[in-house]
């Protein structure tokens, strides 16, 4: 692919991106396609979160390519790891982990069904998606004036927290998809746009457009329970079979800065510097199929006075629990030879509610911590993290404020898993930037050369 791009040539000197979803969408795609061999089928094919501004983007690599190596003791750090780790967990015998909420599929149908109608009704079979985002803007208006009767029934909520979970689906579809073909689309709608409902990246923006929006970020607060506890009203047990298996594949920081369109979350839009602190890993997770499920987030602290791990992030629509689990096992297995620790921790469950943002996930990270004592962490990284923030401090969902305290993650069946472990040379030169002004061509060959 790079050696077929010499005539690509984007500028970024005066080409904000940032409004241009599918040119951020096609720009990231070709620079993940360059590692396709590597990491295939890693980026979504859509994303609440393509917009981000690749200008900034590449602002904040090459100021903390200037920045962090002024300190001595970040480049001894940075120099001193060798490898990228790839990890192969497979289970060895069936497990019962652990008791987790499941979608209700018959109240996902009641929803989809409900709102099928809705725009039977009030839209056209050939309006595209910003119309139909405007008259649903318009519907919406409607129900957020002042009435009894709605304050009476307490659709209000409700109505705002639909609207929010609509426009975020629409969001992700092409803008010159009809009214019909979205329609239609209804019938496999997944029930992901929940996960964003108490995303204020994704709903501030929406709410801001409704001309009765005043109090409509509580409203959905309020509805987001509501809509959740419906939907998954009952639980199940978390089974791994004997023969599962995942694979973790550790990537560079010049591609972990992409993360956020393999996990579909904020990270590479709102905090994408932190990838550059030595102190964080991030791996990109597979299936045994070799499908991209999404991404595991990283940081070396110390706990107890010796060396931790705490696994702050694990992100991605299409893992289910069990896949979590086993990525789970997977680090806390791997951990003695990568990390040279045996100390896995999880955060508080506040923080894996804000980082963490889809259900399955985020329920069996919760539900994995049987020691509930917490202990006290000691970060590592404060001082880098405190430049980075200069460059790149819109926000950090993994701060260590956020993170004081730990939990140690362990199983109660701890040999059910096997993990085979291999490397690939790390390239520590830090001093090249990744984007550089000018031609995608010079770009990719920058890419392959941190391969």
């Amino acid at each position: 692919l790079c050696l077929s791009t010499h005539a690509a040539d984007l500028k970024f000197a005066n080409h904000n991106l940032t409004k241009d979803a599918k040119n951020a969408d096609a720009y990231i795609k070709e620079i993940l396609t360059a590692h396709e061999h590597e990491f295939p089928g890693a980026i979504r094919s859509s994303s609440l979160y393509f917009y981000t501004d690749l200008t900034r983007l590449s602002g904040i690599q090459q100021a903390l390519l200037l920045e962090l190596p002024k300190r001595t003791d970040f480049n001894a750090e940075w120099n001193r790891k060798q490898f990228l780790w790839d990890i192969k967990v497979t289970a060895t015998e069936t497990t019962n982990a652990t008791s987790v909420p499941v979608l209700d599929e018959a109240e996902w149908r009641w929803t989809k069904y409900a709102w099928k109608g809705n725009l039977e009704r009030w839209t056209n079979s050939t309006d595209t998606r910003d119309t139909i985002l405007s008259k649903l803007l318009v519907q919406t208006d409607k129900i957020l004036k002042p009435s009894l009767f709605f304050n009476f029934l307490g659709n209000k909520p409700k109505a705002v927290a639909t609207y929010i979970m609509a426009a975020a689906w629409l969001r992700e579809k092409d803008p010159t998809t009809t009214a019909t073909a979205m329609i239609s689309a209804l019938d496999d709608w997944e029930p992901g746009a929940l996960d964003y409902l108490h995303d204020p990246h994704v709903f501030e923006p929406l709410l801001e457009k409704l001309e009765y929006g005043q109090g409509a970020a509580q409203l959905v607060e309020e509805a987001r329970t509501d809509i959740l506890r419906a939907l998954y009203r009952t639980n199940r047990v978390v089974q791994i079979k004997a023969g599962d298996s995942l694979m973790l594949r550790e990537v560079h920081p010049n591609i972990a800065i992409f993360r956020g369109y393999v996990g579909n979350d904020c990270s590479t839009s709102f905090s994408p510097g932190f990838v550059f602190t030595p102190f964080e890993r991030y791996f990109y997770v597979f299936d045994a199929q070799g499908k991209s499920l999404g991404y595991v987030g990283l940081s070396k602290v110390k706990m107890l006075n010796k060396k931790a791990i705490f696994l702050h992030t694990i992100q991605g629509p299409e893992f289910t629990a069990e896949q979590t689990e086993l990525t789970m096992r997977a680090i806390v297995q791997a951990a003695p030879q990568i990390f040279d620790t045996d100390l896995v921790v999880l955060g508080p469950n506040e923080s894996i509610s804000s980082n963490v943002n889809f259900v399955p996930i985020r329920e069996t990270m919760m539900a994995a911590v049987t020691d509930k004592s917490p202990i006290k962490v000691k970060w590592l990284d404060k001082n880098y993290r405190a430049i980075i923030a200069q460059w790149d401090s819109t926000i950090d969902y993994d701060s260590p404020a956020k993170n004081h305290s730990g939990r140690k993650l362990e199983f109660t069946q701890p040999n059910a898993t096997q993990v085979e472990l291999a490397t690939r040379p790390f390239v520590a030169n830090f001093s090249a930037p990744m984007i550089e002004p000018g031609s995608l061509h010079s770009l990719c060959a920058r890419l392959l050369s941190i391969r």
